[in-house]
């Protein structure tokens, strides 16, 4: 039992209690392949917290980690099936897998989780965005035809930093599967 549970906390980021990074990645191969394999779609939704230095610097690390935690608390309400999961990927930048999810389902999922990030309130009086915390998510949706899933999230990275140009505060979405950007 007490090398189950050392395993478990291998894979939990302290400080969010959802997956860490290397969780993530091996969880990331797992799933790719199983939707490769089922011919299932595959999402994920790479989030970033928008203006999180200003945050950090006008109200300190210890409200930054807290807003942290509280970002982390929404994503787990967003992965419910054993295809789901939600990542602390670094810093203040996060990643959720839906292994099954077609990318009308995905974007609209993205969408909420914008909302619900917002609805936190959360102050950042020096942001130019929005003086509450808000978050920029790009998403990307394929069907997997390789064992290369490594490319998927500097897509859905790559979308996520266009959401910032435009603005930040939104969704940017691809459905790979119908070969054109929303």
């Amino acid at each position: 039992m007490a090398e189950e549970r050392v395993r478990e906390l291998s894979r939990i980021d302290g400080l969010t209690q959802i997956a860490n990074r290397r969780h993530f990645d091996v969880f990331l191969k797992r799933e790719w392949r199983r939707c490769h394999r089922l011919t299932l779609p595959f999402s994920m939704a790479v989030l970033d917290i928008d203006h999180f230095k200003l945050l950090n610097d006008t109200y300190g690390h210890q409200v930054g980690d807290e807003a942290l935690v509280q970002v982390a608390r929404v994503l787990k309400n967003f992965v419910k099936r054993p295809s789901d999961l939600c990542a602390r990927y670094g810093g203040e930048e996060f990643a959720l897998i839906w292994g099954g999810l077609v990318a009308l389902e995905a974007e609209a999922m993205a969408n909420e989780l914008l909302e619900r990030v917002e609805k936190l309130a959360i102050p950042n009086k020096n942001a130019p965005t929005k003086p509450i915390l808000t978050c920029s998510i790009g998403v990307v949706t394929v069907y997997p035809e390789s064992n290369d899933e490594m490319w998927i999230f500097g897509e859905a990275d790559d979308l996520l930093y266009q959401a910032k140009e435009q603005g930040r505060n939104r969704v940017i979405g691809v459905d790979v599967t119908m070969n054109k950007a929303k």
